[in-house]
């Protein structure tokens, strides 16, 4: 019986690898072009991207007394974070030292301390994972690219320069 099993696999396994062959063969070459193509226009808005920001940086360079704008946007950015953890933070503090306000018939003064701490965490939280993204903040954006600007301006053509390399 395992003869006859493997002989009518391997029939059927061959009947099957023709059409599968054709079809391949008709796909392929529709495929690759989709593929080159999809990889041409990402490299396109990447030197685009890419130029707008030399174009933004060259910019702030030939006016440095402007460059404090982008600075104080990018903390501010950055400690929007802290700020909404702050108030969740409050909101837990608020709940669970004055609950009265916050329990009424079907919640009992339990649940109502747990949401409190529920929020007090996801508070602390936002402030830790905020304090993390504004001091990377500060040291790559701002440093790199505003104090370093040179440098920055440099990077950016070289990359500009390697992604054109790469489509010719």
């Amino acid at each position: 019986m395992d003869n006859v099993n493997w002989i009518v696999t391997l029939i059927i396994g061959a009947l099957l690898s023709i059409p599968v062959g054709i079809f391949v063969n008709i796909v392929t070459p529709n495929a690759r072009d989709w593929m080159s193509k999809y990889s041409l226009k990402i490299r396109e808005s990447n030197v685009l991207r890419l130029n707008q920001e030399l174009s933004y940086l060259e910019y702030y360079k030939l006016n440095r007394n402007l460059i404090y704008i982008p600075v104080i946007l990018e903390i501010l950015q950055a400690s929007f974070g802290i700020f909404v953890g702050l108030i969740l933070a409050i909101i837990g503090i608020t709940v669970i030292v004055f609950p009265d306000p916050f329990i009424s018939a079907d919640i009992k003064l339990l649940t109502v301390k747990y949401i409190g701490v529920a929020f007090e965490v996801i508070g602390i939280v936002f402030i830790m994972l905020s304090g993390i993204i504004l001091s990377v903040t500060l040291v790559n954006d701002i440093v790199n690219k505003y104090v370093n600007i040179e440098i920055y301006i440099n990077s950016l053509r070289a990359k500009i320069d390697e992604i054109r390399n790469q489509t010719k």
